[in-house]
């Protein structure tokens, strides 16, 4: 099996899914004791989550570690995963003292939706190989991976399907124009969404139906008295897990006066 190794300090980690016992025996070495500030992993991500391309940030977790007795002199530090919820990308370890550290793990983003349980096993190894490894008690700790939809909005103009939107950049927003009074929207989404317009006394009046519920939207745009033009956008934000994280998408609506 290959390891992959950052040094940082005496530290290093990689995130593999070999058991624990091939890294060898600690032989009558005292153990070291492992606590951290959690008694369960729990992360939370949505498929192919990714900072500027759909999401704000990236998905991760920190774990912090404590290590009571540590061992003397180098110490190669290995995460190893029982099952697949992490390894979206290479953890990162940061050393906090001669006894603390920091893991931050990274989800894996593009599997389905659903939820991942595991076992993640910190290994103090005494080389770079790992082909023996010091003693560790409380060694493991289990997790839970939660992966949610992508927000996936299908747009329905008066009827008719115009588009198919997500929360990619690029791919969230589009326009439609008419000469028409008035205009029923409707929005099914992936996810549970609210609604959220621009509004006042001269701009294009907006009434939500009272069949929507918070992943189908159906509304009303129309004109006001007096209207001269200009129109609104209106967004679908997130409303599950993923919110203020998740980009939203956007129906930019103008009922533009009809021609002289």
């Amino acid at each position: 099996m290959l390891y992959s190794f950052r040094r940082i300090v005496a530290l290093t980690a990689t995130l593999s899914a070999v058991l624990l016992a091939a890294c060898g025996g600690g032989g009558s070495e005292p153990a070291t004791r492992l606590s951290y500030d959690t008694d369960r992993i729990r992360a939370t991500a949505f498929r192919d989550q990714m900072a500027d391309t759909n999401a704000f940030e990236d998905a991760s977790v920190t774990l912090s570690v404590t290590a009571t007795d540590p061992p003397d002199g180098d110490t190669y530090i290995a995460v190893q995963d029982s099952g697949s919820g992490f390894g979206g990308r290479p953890i990162e370890v940061v050393q906090l003292s001669d006894t603390s550290f920091q893991v931050k793990l990274y989800p894996q983003v593009n599997l389905a939706s659903g939820v991942y349980q595991g076992q993640l096993t910190v290994v103090l190894c005494k080389n770079q190989a790992c082909s023996s490894h010091h003693p560790v008690e409380n060694a493991s700790l289990p997790y839970e991976v939660t992966i949610t939809p992508q927000l996936q909005a299908e747009v329905k103009v008066n009827g008719n399907v115009l588009s198919s939107l997500t929360s990619d950049i690029g791919n969230n927003s589009i326009g439609v124009e008419s000469t028409d009074d008035e205009m029923v929207v409707e929005f099914t989404s992936s996810i549970p969404t609210s609604v959220h317009h621009s509004s006042g006394p001269s701009m294009l009046q907006v009434e939500i139906d009272p069949s929507s519920t918070d992943t189908y939207w159906k509304l009303r745009v129309t004109k006001p008295q007096h209207y001269s033009g200009g129109g609104l956008g209106i967004s679908l934000w997130p409303e599950d897990s993923s919110k203020n994280i998740q980009h939203d998408v956007t129906l930019n609506v103008d009922l533009v006066p009809p021609a002289e």
